[in-house]
């Protein structure tokens, strides 16, 4: 189990452990492999890696490639080429190493059956998808630092640490296998980048759940209270357990960064890397928000590291890995990250009803709804959900938005199909007990044929907000539960605003264009992003009195607007119309039936009040 790094409170266990150890690292198996990092050049933020591959036989050449991406983000990032001064040698001699490709080095073996490769790494992006090393410590993230044996993903490998003294501890989601310095085993490839490591001067709060070991392992200062966060935490992933019945690693830990302003999250086989700022916990939202950030990560240690979809493990690390199920772990996790807090007494009915509306009006103010699928958008994820320009709004969605009401809708109508008898929750064991027995991956068919079974009838009213742009009709989904969705406006003058279909920002005194929505006034009278605007009616648009003018001509009236486009000022003709509706809420039906107050108190697990 990943542990902090102490000493053993047994010297017999001690010395077991360190006998275990030299018969690791003497025996003579086939493809031993072993990283050894160690940190000299920590203050210029390198990562020295020493690899060890013993047991090559029969070959000219040995590839070693480093991973292009990392699983549960899903952008190539290029790691490659953070790694600098790469060398390999035999027993003797230097070996020759030529750059065959942008991630991959190939070492000419010379009759060699055990080689060394050294290279350094260079870690300094205080990001959960990436690697950082500074004086006070190291945050290890494994496919931007281990490079591979190409061939040998599946081969067993040993990690050594080799830390400064002033760095007092080691914490690793891999099995400790001992040693004077941190000994872990990664049982593959797979493993070793799913399991971060921290080192430094961190703190170490364990904690039990379901019987299981948990910890976590908290590096930088924050305002936060231990005993608080941990019973709050424990809280969510106890009902993340009850959900599926059984727990599905030995211990879990939670990496967490302190920092001042940054906010993310990576799920991992048997942990999550979390950074947050140190004051998130000095109010309730950000508390909150902080919380939900916890139950997703935590959440996806079934549904996506485990119950997961074709293509998405084993992984190739050396290209994009395409499914169109991202919205199934990416959007359902975001549906139960608010849920589990609900369901934990961490969030109140109210709350999570109007954070439910919310996203109800991200997606209805998304004009890319109406082109892009939820299966597209899974599956063109890695060149356009991670790379947004100005033209994203209007031609894709969020899978992690309309997944999430995807999942809500599923959720809400098998519990009306069944009378409350059953719900999403079902489909998950269903899921999860197949896992168990096959450890195979689920195709769209399989998902679809679980939720059929669990509803007792076919799903195609949900199902098309899939496969189409149908615009998600939300009365027949809320009124078993005795609930309806209300548009409106904030203020009542607001129905009176002039509405043109952009968006501005301030960019050093000058009021510029930064999103245009298709088919509206602003795109009917010709302009464009990065047009700068300068007047209308001969009303200069400036500061903070531009957008009270903008919002004061009138509707369906002509205006003449001066923009100043790449240096020079054009005039345009444009209609300002009514605005759309910027307010949504979910709101009860007084007074409710027998059998919507029985759904509502079953799903929300509160009375009908």
């Amino acid at each position: 189990m990943g542990i902090a790094y102490r000493m053993p409170a047994s010297l017999i266990e001690w010395l077991y452990r360190i006998l275990s150890v030299v018969l690791l690292m003497t025996a003579p198996v086939f493809g031993r492999i072993t990283y050894t990092l160690s940190f000299e050049d920590r203050a210029e933020h390198y990562v020295t890696v020493d690899l060890e591959v013993d047991g090559l036989r029969g070959r000219e050449y040995q590839d070693f490639r480093m991973a292009v991406w990392t699983p549960g983000s899903y952008l190539i990032r290029e790691f490659s080429r953070n790694v600098v001064d790469l060398t390999a040698r035999g027993a003797i001699r230097e070996l020759p190493v030529t750059k065959v490709n942008k991630n991959t080095w190939r070492v000419e073996l010379n009759r060699q059956r055990r080689i060394f490769i050294r290279y350094k790494v260079y870690a300094f992006q205080p990001d959960h998808r990436a690697s950082f090393v500074d004086d006070d410590g190291a945050m290890i993230n494994g496919a931007n630092v281990f490079v591979y044996p190409d061939g040998m993903e599946s081969q067993e490998s040993l990690v050594v640490i080799n830390k400064p003294r002033s760095w007092g501890q080691v914490t690793s989601a891999l099995p400790w296998v001992g040693g004077r310095s941190p000994v872990f085993r990664a049982a593959s490839y797979d493993v070793l980048v799913d399991s971060p490591i921290m080192m430094g001067n961190h703190t170490v709060l364990d904690f039990e759940v379901s019987g299981v070991s948990h910890r976590y392992a908290i590096s930088g200062e924050g305002n936060y209270d231990p005993d608080r966060l941990l019973t709050d935490t424990g809280k969510i992933i106890q009902e993340i357990h009850d959900i599926f019945g059984s727990v599905p690693y030995q211990d879990y830990t939670i990496f967490l960064q302190l920092r001042d302003k940054r906010c993310g999250g990576l799920e991992h086989l048997n942990s999550t890397h979390l950074i947050t700022s140190r004051w998130t916990f000095s109010s309730e939202e950000t508390y909150q928000r902080y919380l939900r950030l916890v139950a997703h990560e935590v959440f996806h240690a079934y549904n996506g590291k485990r119950i997961r979809p074709e293509s998405l493990g084993p992984f190739d690390y050396d290209r994009e890995n395409y499914t169109p199920l991202l919205w199934m772990v990416e959007g359902f996790t975001s549906y139960y990250d608010r849920l589990l807090l609900r369901r934990a007494d961490l969030l109140m009915v109210e709350d999570y009803l109007d954070q439910l509306a919310g996203s109800i009006k991200e997606l209805e103010s998304t004009p890319g709804r109406h082109r892009q699928t939820l299966q597209q958008a899974s599956f063109d994820a890695w060149i356009k959900h991670y790379r947004p320009d100005e033209n994203s709004p209007g031609t894709t969605i969020s899978y992690y938005t309309k997944g999430s009401l995807v999942a809500l809708a599923l959720d809400l109508t098998i519990r009306a199909a069944t009378d409350g008898g059953r719900g999403l929750d079902d489909v998950f064991r269903l899921l999860w007990q197949d896992y168990l027995a096959t450890r195979g991956n689920y195709s769209y068919e399989n998902f679809r044929a679980a939720c059929d079974s669990v509803a007792r009838r076919p799903l195609d009213d949900v199902f098309q907000y899939v496969t189409t742009t149908a615009e998600m009709d939300w009365q027949p989904v809320l009124e078993p539960f005795g609930l309806m969705l209300v548009r409106g406006y904030i203020s009542p003058g607001d129905t009176a605003r002039a509405y043109y279909g952009f968006r501005t920002r301030e960019e050093d005194g000058r009021l510029v264009i930064t999103r245009i929505d298709h088919d509206t006034p602003a795109t009917r009278a010709g302009l464009s992003v990065h047009d700068e605007l300068i007047s209308i009616d001969n009303y200069r648009l400036l500061g903070a009195s531009a957008e009270r003018i903008l919002a004061s001509r009138s509707q369906d009236k002509a205006a003449t607007l001066v923009v100043n486009r790449d240096g020079i000022m054009s005039t345009f003709t444009i209609r300002p119309t009514p605005p759309p509706y910027d307010m949504v809420s979910i709101v009860k039906v007084e007074p409710p039936t027998e059998q919507q107050e029985r759904l509502y108190t079953g799903w929300l697990q509160v009375p009908w009040e």
